[in-house]
């Protein structure tokens, strides 16, 4: 035991002085004995212990003395080393995949002295030699695959001295080691191959010198020989499929030892082998309509074939099966149809052309469409049919209509028993089916009517509003106006305002416009628009002693609604005054500490709102002295006509509330409107001894309508000023006014109308009503207005018609009476006569113009068979007189030139005008139109 520890301390000393050296030197570590054993030597040997010596003998023999082995097979082979001048040896073993490197083969177990690593084998310890001698031993399992590998091996004899100096090393030749068999390289699968034909036969192999070929059609089943020794070296072999074969899909070839038919392979999957083909069932000629489905088939004996279909003798794309159909035809598919078969052998063969005939199946290209028509009207209902069809047939509630059997149909005279669902029926009886057309529904247009009329509506400025009806009937149009007058774009059922402005309000109606020439409209409802507060009267400046009482008013109006939606609220220096919600604001027992800039916020119910100008209330501290006191903060006048005046005596509207006597030297009227009032039998100076009181006397006579308002002062030795409002309201009494005094017609052929309109006006500041409108002559029509109402500043157009009924001279009288009292008069006359043959001048023999129509220079000639004066008047629609012409005439030809200009020289409008002709007490009308 200490020898062995003195060997290891030696070598351990010297194994870290050289692990130490190489560590230095950057150089790997291969010189030491490696005595547990070491593997990766086989190529190169032992090279860390100088050169091969041939004084170490390694030999390498197998347990069964052969090399050459079954797949899979276990066989132990044994490494001899002798070396008599060696007392120990070491050996590394590999089975690798080539002759020089390579990869490791099969799989090895350690035996005598050896131990596995990394894939080979090597000793597992220094093994001592016995006389010179040592055989280590291991086992090597065969690959299940057959093929040449190599075994290679190194032994070293060493001298055991610690190092590798004088060690000596040698390696055993090189052996092959044979797996032997055999694996088939085609047939394997998928192959088609015909009876009769010669086909290669293919294998690899390795150890068999000769193979047996044999062939099973059942899938393995059975095997027929093919061939029962072949040398195997050759790798193929020409096998001819004999004819009688039976044909299928489950052949295989298996290749085996010639003498160890346990070794053998089968091909990896079944190949076909095809018997004679020829074509059992030719495709027929068929017809079908579009839609419809079609089937051409070709029947072939055998198996494996490959099927193309040709239309006109070109492939039909994706046709490639034994049977080509479609589930929808088209026109386009018509056509001489055959199938090429390309057999699992190569030989094509060609069906017999088929004809298909393809038909249009009958379709509504155009639908009928519902007609809505005025009775009376004729209705045509009409669809377009294309294809094959048998029949047509027009039927009315699912039943036929007699004599109703072509693409139109006919309603000559609509009536309400024409009403109902109209269809077309189409029938085909070469395409077996039948198509009903959509429904086309025939009415009759309803008379448009009013549902639910228009509802008044009060709106906000800046707010979106939205008139609307409920309607019924047939409907081209809507029409809604504004105070009588159309509304741009207002042309469907609803009317939005998107914005509305205080300028929106106003009477609206809506128009219905009928498709039979019926038209309606709706009630006349207004519109309110709810704009900003206006303060009529601001809060004034007060001066008030210290515990009297002080009272803030202000005057507002509420454009577009009522005064008694306005809330108010007050605030003292910018702030809100609780409860202080009214149109006044009282400050009871006032102290100093109630002086401020009082102002007021007024609001609507559209939120909208506006603040008052800032009233300062003075406090002041009764230090005696004379002092006027107000008994009245407002003084209303009322309502007075202007050019009118109402005089009032207010008693005891001043107090000297002071100790000392008050003078008045003077009473201040100021404002806006301080001269719509004044004083009543005043002097000054005034004296009031204290606590005595003064009554005024005013006298109120507006300048203009509406609001007046005004603010008395006064001039005195008080201690403090008062202010007193003066309000009333001027009223207006002007009435509508018409545009024309009087109308003239001239002559109109009984029975035949003529027009004329005129404007009436309402030029007020107030709403006036016409409450009637008369005419003195049945002959003489006016149009009804549907809104009497004239809003201040409106204007409304009134068409007069005349259709006399008699031949003489009209003078008649046209009345508008209004609601306010007044009555406007328009004189109307005319003349009625017999015919247009001109026989209304005797003295005149013919009249005419040219160019009528024309733009200028208009020529009026005139035939008169004596002489004599004339004149002649040109007038307008509205019956107003725009030019004139005085002549003296001659014997035949007169001529009169009308520069289509007015007397102030200006061009007149395009449209008709009428040319009168009097001669002394008789006239004569010609009209006359200009471009």
């Amino acid at each position: 035991m200490e020898q062995f520890m003195n060997f290891y301390r030696r070598h351990l000393v010297k194994l870290n002085t050289l692990i130490f050296l190489l560590l230095l030197s950057g150089l790997t570590y291969t010189a030491i004995a490696w005595s547990a054993g070491k593997t990766g030597q086989t190529q190169d040997g032992c090279t860390c212990h100088g050169s091969a010596n041939t004084s170490t003998k390694v030999t390498l023999t197998s347990g069964s003395g052969s090399f050459t082995f079954d797949p899979g097979s276990t066989t132990t082979f044994t490494v001899a080393i002798d070396n008599s001048s060696m007392s120990k040896a070491g050996m590394n073993v590999g089975v690798k995949s080539t002759e020089t490197g390579g990869s490791n083969i099969g799989t090895l177990t350690a035996g005598s002295g050896t131990k596995i690593e990394s894939g080979e084998v090597t000793h597992n310890g220094e093994q001592s030699l016995n006389s010179g001698k040592f055989d280590f031993t291991f086992d090597w399992k065969a690959p299940a695959t057959h093929g040449e590998y190599w075994i290679r091996g190194v032994a070293n004899a060493v001298n055991d001295n610690g190092g590798d100096s004088g060690d000596q090393w040698n390696r055993f030749t090189t052996q092959k080691i044979t797996v032997a068999g055999v694996t088939v390289t085609a047939p394997n699968g998928g192959e088609n191959w015909c009876a009769g034909t010669t086909q290669t036969i293919t294998w690899k192999s390795d150890g068999v010198e000769n193979v047996k070929l044999e062939y099973s059609t059942n899938g393995g089943s059975n095997w027929n020989v093919i061939s029962a020794s072949t040398q195997a070296s050759t790798g193929s072999f020409s096998w001819t499929i004999p004819q009688g074969i039976t044909p299928g899909t489950t052949n295989q070839i298996r290749i085996s030892d010639a003498v160890k038919t346990t070794r053998n392979d089968l091909s990896n999957n079944s190949f076909t082998i095809v018997g004679e083909v020829s074509i059992a069932t030719q495709p027929i000629a068929d017809e079908t309509c579009t839609g419809q489905s079609f089937t051409m088939t070709v029947v072939v004996t055998g198996t494996g074939h490959q099927y193309q279909w040709r239309k006109n003798g070109n492939p039909v794309n994706g046709a490639t099966q034994a049977t080509y159909s479609r589930s929808s035809a088209l026109l386009d598919d018509a056509g001489d149809y055959d199938c090429q078969i390309t057999t699992a052998c190569g030989v094509l063969l060609t069906s017999v052309k088929a004809k298909l005939d393809v038909f249009q199946a009958p379709k509504i290209a155009t639908q009928p469409t519902g007609k809505f028509g005025c009775e009376g009207s004729s209705v045509t209902l009409s669809a377009v049919v294309e294809g094959e069809f048998t029949s047509i047939q027009w039927r009315k509630n699912g039943q036929p209509i007699n004599g109703a059997t072509n693409s139109t149909f006919v309603i000559n005279s609509l009536k309400a028993s024409d009403e109902g669902d109209y269809t077309l029926l189409v029938k085909s009886d070469k395409c077996g089916n039948e198509i009903t057309s959509s429904i086309a529904k025939v009415a009759l247009n309803k008379e448009p009517k009013f549902v639910v009329q228009p509802k008044p509506l009060k709106g906000c400025e800046g707010s979106e509003i939205k008139l609307t009806a409920q309607v019924d009937g047939t409907i081209t149009g809507f029409q809604w106006y504004r105070n009588d007058i159309k509304v741009s774009n207002a042309t469907s059922r609803d009317y939005t305002i998107a914005i509305a402005k205080a300028s929106d309000a106003g009477n609206y109606k809506l128009e219905l416009i009928g498709s039979c020439g019926t038209n309606q409209f709706s009630d006349v409802v207004k519109l309110s628009i709810n704009s900003s507060p206006i303060v009529v009267t601001h809060p004034s400046n007060k001066e008030v002693f210290v515990d009297e009482s002080v009272t803030l008013s202000i005057s507002a109006e509420n454009p577009g609604g009522e005064v008694s939606e306005l809330t108010y609220q007050w605030k003292k220096n910018g702030n809100n005054i609780a409860n202080a919600n009214s149109s006044t604001f009282t400050l009871n027992k006032v102290t100093l500490a109630d002086a401020g800039k009082y102002s007021v916020e007024i609001k609507n119910t559209c939120d909208l709102s506006i603040t008052s100008n800032e009233a300062e209330v003075k406090v002041l501290e009764n230090n005696g002295g004379p002092a006027i006191t107000a008994n009245m903060e407002v003084i209303d006048l009322g309502s007075v006509n202007i050019g009118e005046n109402k005089s009032e005596t207010f008693v005891g509207i001043i107090t000297n509330s002071g100790d000392e006597s008050l003078v008045i030297a003077g009473i201040k009227i100021e404002g806006a409107n301080a001269n719509a009032y004044s004083l009543v039998s005043i002097t000054f100076p005034i004296h009031i001894a204290p606590n005595s009181k003064l009554d005024l006397g005013i006298l109120f006579s507006p300048q203009k309508a509406g609001f007046n308002q005004a603010t008395i002062s006064f001039v005195s030795n008080s201690v403090n000023d008062v202010n007193i409002e003066l309000r009333g309201n001027g009223i207006d009494k002007g009435t509508l006014i018409s545009s024309v005094k009087s109308l003239s017609f001239g002559s109109a052929v009984i029975d035949e109308v003529v027009e004329r309109s005129f404007e009436i006006e309402n030029p007020t500041n107030k709403t006036i009503t016409i409450s009637e409108m008369n005419s003195s002559s049945n002959d003489f029509k006016f149009t009804v207005i549907t809104d009497p109402i004239f809003d201040p500043k409106t204007k409304k157009e009134i068409v007069v018609t005349f259709t006399p009924t008699k031949e003489e001279d009209y003078n008649e009288v046209l009345t508008i009476s209004t609601d306010d009292g007044n009555t406007i008069e328009i004189q109307m006359t005319a003349k009625g006569i017999k015919s247009s043959v001109w026989d209304g001048i005797p003295t005149i023999t013919s009249v005419k113009s040219f160019p009528n129509p024309g733009e200028s220079n208009i020529t009026l000639e005139m035939n008169f068979d004596e002489v004599i004066d004339y004149q002649i008047s040109l007038v307008n629609l509205s019956g107003i007189v725009i030019r004139e012409f005085e002549g003296y005439s001659n014997i035949g030809n007169n001529r009169v030139i009308w520069d289509s200009r007015d007397a102030t020289n200006t061009k007149v409008a395009s449209g008709t005008y009428f040319a009168i002709i009097k001669v002394e007490d008789r006239i004569q009308t010609i009209s006359i139109i200009v471009q």
